[in-house]
């Protein structure tokens, strides 16, 4: 064998080891670093925390959760360990991750779980945010209001679940539907929780619990005014897969209640699973 032949043999094997090596680093930051940060946040195990945020565990690793939304802030969270929840946040952890079937954010956990001193950093934490939620509320709202106002009447479009019931009181506008059913507005963005959408303009309605939790649940009310119940009328319009594409023949099944306690409920109590997108009429004369 002639020597260059040799160097380049030694060279490929030299790549090829690298490669390898490369590969099981990259494993090894991803799974093993990983699943050391869950374990030192779950136990509050600071030092070991703070190997793993050395070794390459980032932003993904810290707001990563499992199927169920239990990630690092939520362990944390959960087991009280204040110093290693600000050691997450200070790298990147998002003091509002959800993720899951159970929904939670790192501070419901805490609530849930009567972690007083973590309830109260994490509040003070989270309230930035949540003065511009409710700034971007108040505009919603104001905008839906006017333009109610202005035609006497709500068009609503909701992507449903079969049982959800639409409630018209002296608060407004709520959702209500058993925890584990669909939720309007639960996952922005997502096609199986899609806003409501009245007269046009998006409503994400907010939720108390969890997806999976057997109770009725209802929203956070969209502050419409609307007249007494008894004065109210409703029309379906029709279903369909899409938002837009409504089918009037084929509307569910539905009850309507007016209560002496001054409410108004739809149930929708025939949807069907893979058309579920509605669209309905409240009006009043």
């Amino acid at each position: 064998m002639s020597q260059p032949s040799s160097v380049k043999q030694i060279v490929r094997i030299v790549l090829a080891v690298g490669g390898v090596i490369a590969l099981l680093h990259v494993l090894w930051l991803t799974v093993g670093v990983g699943a050391t940060l869950q374990e030192a946040a779950a136990t509050g195990n600071v030092d070991q925390l703070r190997w793993a945020l050395t070794w390459g565990a980032g932003p993904a690793a810290i707001n990563g959760t499992d199927r169920y939304g239990y990630g690092p802030l939520q362990v944390a969270a959960k087991g009280g360990h204040r110093e290693a929840l600000i050691l997450l946040l200070d790298h990147g952890g998002n003091v509002n991750l959800r993720q899951g079937s159970s929904w939670n954010t790192p501070l419901q956990l805490a609530i849930k779980h009567k972690r007083l001193e973590i309830t109260a950093f994490l509040r003070e934490a989270t309230a930035p945010q949540e003065r511009h939620r409710r700034e971007m509320d108040r505009k919603q709202f104001e905008a839906i209001h006017a333009s109610v106002q202005e035609h006497n009447q709500l068009i609503l479009e909701a992507f449903l679940h079969q049982g959800t019931r639409l409630v018209a009181d002296s608060n407004g506008l709520h959702w209500e539907t058993l925890g584990q059913g669909h939720k309007p507005g639960t996952y922005p963005g997502r096609r199986w929780n899609e806003p409501t959408y009245i007269n046009g303009i998006a409503w994400h309605p907010r939720w108390s619990t969890g997806l999976y939790e057997d109770v009725l649940d209802r929203s956070e009310p969209c502050p419409v005014s609307i007249p007494s119940p008894q004065g109210l009328h409703f029309q379906m319009l029709g279903v369909g897969e899409s938002r837009g594409a409504y089918v009037p023949k084929e509307c569910p099944r539905m009850r309507v209640f007016r209560s002496t306690d001054g409410t108004f409920t739809v149930w929708f109590s025939g949807l069907e699973i893979e058309v579920r997108w509605c669209q309905f009429r409240l009006w009043w004369e």
